[in-house]
């Protein structure tokens, strides 16, 4: 559909590593919207740790970037 730009988000990891929330801080075209969410909704990340105890971490910011293909 040719939409380009940057869709911002911010995301919170469960302890063990899965995405509890996403939101949308910078919308970009309700596709590439529902697309960002979706992608990093699945996402699981290696724990965080302090000390030796995994921990969860809230509003980590994160980006999808949209390029329209030739």
């Amino acid at each position: 559909n040719g939409i380009e730009g940057t869709v911002q988000i911010v995301i919170s990891i469960n302890a063990d590593g899965s995405v509890s929330d996403a939101k949308i801080t910078k919308k970009l075209h309700p596709d590439a919207d529902s697309a960002c969410l979706t992608s990093w909704s699945l996402a699981r990340f290696k724990p965080a740790k302090q000390g030796d105890s995994p921990v969860s971490i809230t509003n980590f910011p994160r980006r999808c970037r949209f390029k329209a293909m030739d």
